[in-house]
């Protein structure tokens, strides 16, 4: 079973933008899909006919179709499926948009800078993203490469964490991964303890055949998350 076959990247010209976009790439060989690729123009609200500029339009677009036109250039050199676009307006709704009428079923992004703390876990365009949208999203690290081998669910109970678990569950069955699983308590009492420790037999009862390991942490959920992530060397984190 593949999961990810239309899979849609979205690029700012960034150095991590463009790598996620290779990866992606490597994603669509794997699955035997297809790549498409979004460059979103943010509107311009000013007026810089003052200033004697003509067709403003064209001119806040060219950065747009430049990188485009290099994506198209790289894409065809290694025979990738890659259909390039430009929008303008508000990016993530944008990537969005595009996502849900070509029934992409995956979106990727790049991230530059890990730390602090993965950025809170990702921010920004990506976390509208995320939080607006239906489809899958995933970012990539500068410099790193998609795996599937080590596939942590970071997990509180709550019903997007339970749409993420059984997502996790269903990437590791596709791709054959061994699932992480882990609860964060605010706390350590006994009590909030007890409700992790049952929430992850759970998780595990669900992920019955697949390798896991499972795992209770205690204070601030995105450290524990990516600290574990570190130390357990895993190469994707699903969350809700």
């Amino acid at each position: 079973m593949e999961l990810y076959k239309k899979i849609l990247v979205a690029v700012n010209g960034s150095a991590a933008s463009l790598h996620a976009l290779n990866e992606a790439v490597r994603l669509s060989y794997w699955v035997r899909g297809s790549v498409s690729v979004i460059s979103v123009v943010p509107p311009y609200e000013g007026d810089l006919r003052f200033a004697g500029v003509k067709n403003i339009k064209a001119l806040l677009r060219e950065p747009c179709e430049n990188i485009l036109a290099k994506i198209k250039e790289t894409a065809e050199e290694i025979g990738a499926a890659v259909e390039a676009v430009c929008r303008e307006g508000e990016p993530f709704e944008k990537i969005i948009e595009f996502a849900e009428t070509e029934e992409c079923d995956l979106i990727v992004t790049g991230i530059k800078e890990k730390h602090p703390v993965y950025r809170k876990l990702i921010g920004g365009t990506t976390e509208k993203v995320v939080r607006s949208g239906s489809k899958d999203v995933l970012v990539i690290p500068d410099e790193t490469q998609i795996n599937w081998n080590r596939i942590l669910i970071a997990a509180a109970g709550s019903q997007t964490d339970r749409i993420a678990v059984v997502k996790a569950i269903e990437v590791a069955k596709a791709y054959g991964g061994e699932l992480l699983i882990l609860s964060v308590s605010g706390n350590d009492s006994a009590e909030t303890i007890k409700k992790s420790e049952e929430y992850i037999r759970e998780i595990e009862s669900l992920s019955s055949g697949i390798p896991n390991k499972s795992f209770v942490k205690t204070g601030n959920a995105a450290k524990a998350i990516t600290g574990l992530a570190a130390e357990q060397k895993a190469d994707l984190i699903v969350m809700g």
